[in-house]
């Protein structure tokens, strides 16, 4: 069986009290498809021992290893007794130099033998060896003379490497496209099962149309959730949205679907929540489902165990994705239930898992929990100048998000922040109706900007003066240098932690606690980019998140919907100053927090 053993995301140093894993232990359940591989005949490129062809080996090569010696045949064998001999383990890079000698003469189905074979001696490091990096450039050449059972068996064993260089990804694609009407549902699911791990989008229509067409025949055939779970995978990493799919897989997991397991409950979650589609029904079921699941493991007071297959033991990871599905869409979970994934979290704690645990504690943040003493043992087990220099840039933000979320949900008075980063016409390029209400006030000076600057949703944020309003006033008279009854977020942000007195509204000798006379206000566009699909007004996660902090930031914040952008680009420019003019006043009363404009507001 393939060996895959995952390095920690970041390098830490050794700690107290983290357990060390066994080689054994790593393989809790034999893997599903290399099992397939090994049983169906037609996959010739699995290395299979030869009892007696290891013998004479092992006889002939006791003390070192002489691999020019060897036959073909012999060196598949050789680099399989890397697994058990430590002989051959010692030797394994003069085996790795005699492969890569050999490539030129070989034939792709050999090349592909010697693959496994190195992952069944070596496991993950045989993607360190050389024959691996002579193999991808055979392979970009001449995987269009591949046969089916090759193309599967190569994307299986590529997927376990995580990532491949761009010229194979394209390749691989290409493969699929040829061999797409020849693959059955099985092997179309060791497929996507691959390209997911490498993390591989295809964007062709005709493919992903033909993979919902399996997935909805697996789901009709209640053929085991494996393989559905494979195609699930790999259309939500590619975006694929499909209603008919959806309607499919909601009756599937309401009427078929009996006790899944936490991994599994996260997969189909995600299947709706990656399109940014609700089913409450669909939610309210596996929500309970997962954390009935959790609950119990729970109690048998077991540790988790993060190489553990998901049917053995709930992850970090696993716990982390279902809290990410349910919050996404703005699903309300129980406080019980977000009570027992703290506690799962906090018990199973490693810094080898800080990924995940900063992937769950977002997703906490936006259901509305704040863990404090969780928060602070994540945020304080790394450097955080170790996260800024990783690759990764993702756990650098989720860091951010998470301590300053904090710092403003938790801090009895208003933390210090970062300073809020002014956002190009570029950068909101996707947002079709917050760049249109921008230019329609460009004139006046609005701009968009990230006025919480680890939430990376743009809004306009103003600063606006009560004392400016007369029946006289107007947009003009808002927007003067003069009167600076309007700032840019930055200005706004310097004004609400107190580090401005002039905007805070006190004098040079002024306390810092004073009232601030400038009213902070932040105007939200809800795009279908920050909505839940097909409503108008249903927040998702992260947008929910924001809004949340900040009100307690004490922001007044206007949603503003595209409908009544829509209205009021057909307005006079006069119309659209007056209107906003209007709502910048309603923001100075003390009971408006929020309020939605919509287009019969306009």
């Amino acid at each position: 069986m393939t060996a895959v053993i995952r390095g920690s995301l970041i390098k830490l140093s050794p700690r107290a009290g983290l357990g060390i894993f066994h080689y054994a232990a790593l393989h809790h359940v034999h893997d599903r498809y290399h099992a397939r591989f090994v049983d169906d005949p037609s996959y010739t490129t699995v290395a299979r021992s030869d009892p007696d062809l290891k013998s004479g080996i092992l006889e002939k090569h006791n003390v070192d290893v002489n691999a020019a010696k060897f036959s073909d045949a012999e060196l598949l064998e050789a680099i399989l007794l890397c697994r058990s001999s430590s002989v051959f383990r010692r030797g394994w890079k003069e085996l790795d130099r005699e492969c890569c000698k050999r490539m030129s003469r070989l034939s792709f189905h050999t090349t592909v033998q010697i693959m496994d074979s190195w992952l069944t001696g070596l496991g993950s490091r045989a993607f360190r060896g050389e024959y691996y990096a002579y193999a991808i450039a055979y392979w970009v050449l001449h995987l269009r003379f591949a046969k089916k059972e090759e193309f599967v068996h190569l994307l299986y064993l590529l997927g376990q490497k995580k990532s491949v260089p761009d010229n194979l990804a394209g390749t691989l694609q290409t493969a699929l496209r040829r061999f797409l009407p020849s693959l059955g549902a099985r092997e179309l699911a060791v497929v996507c099962n691959g390209l997911f791990k490498l993390k591989c989008k295809v964007f062709d229509r005709a493919v992903l149309d033909r993979v919902a067409v399996e997935a909805e025949e697996l789901m009709l055939g209640g053929e085991d959730s494996f393989d559905l779970i494979s195609l699930l995978k790999f259309l939500r990493m590619c975006k694929y949205y499909n209603e008919a799919l959806l309607a499919k897989l909601t009756t599937y997991i309401l009427e078929r679907c009996d006790g899944p397991n936490v991994a599994e409950c996260a997969h189909y979650l995600a299947a709706y929540s990656s399109v940014n589609v609700y089913e409450r029904n669909v939610f309210e079921k596996l929500e309970t489902l997962a954390f009935s699941s959790l609950k119990c493991f729970c109690e048998k007071g077991a540790k988790t165990d993060s190489k553990a297959h998901p049917a053995v033991a709930p992850r970090l990871k696993d716990v982390a994705k279902v809290l990410w599905a349910l919050a996404n869409v703005g699903h309300r979970v129980s406080s019980s239930n977000l009570t027992d994934a703290v506690h799962f979290i906090e018990n199973n704690f490693n810094r080898e898992a800080i990924s995940h645990v900063l992937d769950a504690l977002q997703s906490l943040a936006c259901l509305g929990s704040y863990p404090r003493n969780l928060i602070y043992r994540a945020c304080s087990s790394v450097a955080e100048g170790d996260l800024v220099r990783h690759p990764k840039k993702k756990l650098f933000q989720q860091y951010v998000f998470v301590k300053n979320s904090a710092l403003i949900m938790l801090s009895a008075e208003r933390p210090p922040l970062l300073l809020a980063s002014h956002v190009s016409d570029g950068s909101i390029g996707h947002r079709s109706s917050l760049a249109s209400f921008v230019e329609m006030y460009s004139s006046e000076g609005l701009r968009p900007s990230y006025v919480l600057p680890h939430v990376r949703i743009a809004g306009v944020a103003l600063l606006v003066s009560p004392t400016s309003f007369t029946p006289a006033s107007s947009l003009e008279e808002l927007l003067s240098s003069s009167k600076k009854a309007v700032r840019v977020s930055d200005d706004m942000l310097q004004a609400l932690v107190g580090r401005s007195r002039s905007d805070a509204g006190t004098d040079k000798h002024g306390d810092f606690s004073a009232q601030i006379c400038h009213v902070p206000v932040s105007i939200e566009v809800l795009d279908p980019e920050v909505t839940v699909r097909n409503s108008s007004v249903s927040l998702l996660g992260v947008m929910r998140a924001k809004l949340d902090q900040l009100h307690a930031l004490g922001v007044r914040v206007v949603l503003v919907t595209p409908c009544c952008v829509e209205s009021l680009a057909r307005l006079e420019q006069g119309r659209r100053r007056a209107w906003l003019d209007k709502v910048l006043k309603d923001c100075t009363r003390p009971s408006q927090t929020e309020r939605l404009y919509s287009s019969q507001s306009v």
